[in-house]
């Protein structure tokens, strides 16, 4: 698909859809390949959006690997394109993806600054899928703070949005959090 297609857009849908699965195949050496394939595309197009997209999941693939130094050039990079070009969509994920390197490090208020507006651009933009990862991970952001009473609330908040979405997966883990 990628040799014969100049739809941008599957490009980068192929390249999104490969990559997971190299992910959960386990080959991080192949996904870290695809997406840097996938920046090179979108920075010979001038696409931001697939721009974005590939800085955050290169982020996330090289976290895989332990070069923290590598993920955080990745999600500057991607922070920057995305608030420069106003890509709501790319700047929520890289504040999701902020999250779990902050929690893995136990930098929870970083943690959280950047959840709240990952949740506050799925308001703004009324991506309730955004919303339910945003607000189930803050409330287990809270809950490693020990802000019991604020995790309690955003609970109740996130198992709602969930709930409308039918979205099992975050009220599996609201529960088992």
């Amino acid at each position: 698909i990628l040799q014969t297609v100049e739809d941008l857009e599957l490009k980068r849908r192929t390249y999104e859809g490969l990559g997971g699965a190299l992910m959960l195949a386990n080959d991080i050496p192949r996904a870290v390949e695809n997406y840097q394939a996938m920046l090179q595309e979108a920075e010979a197009h001038d696409d931001v959006p697939m721009e974005v997209s590939a800085h955050n999941k290169l982020a996330q693939a090289v976290m895989g690997l332990g070069q923290s130094q590598e993920v955080e050039k990745h999600l500057a990079d991607a922070e920057r394109l995305a608030r420069r070009h106003k890509d709501l969509v790319g700047l929520a994920e890289n504040c999701t993806i902020r999250c779990g390197v902050y929690n893995m490090s136990g930098n929870f208020e970083d943690a959280a600054k950047y959840l709240d507006e990952s949740v506050k651009i799925g308001r703004q933009t009324d991506q309730k899928e955004q919303q339910a990862i945003g607000l189930c991970h803050f409330t287990n952001t809270m809950t490693f703070m020990t802000r019991f009473d604020e995790a309690w609330q955003t609970a109740q908040e996130a198992w709602q949005v969930s709930e409308e979405l039918g979205d099992r997966l975050h009220q599996f883990e609201l529960l088992s959090f």
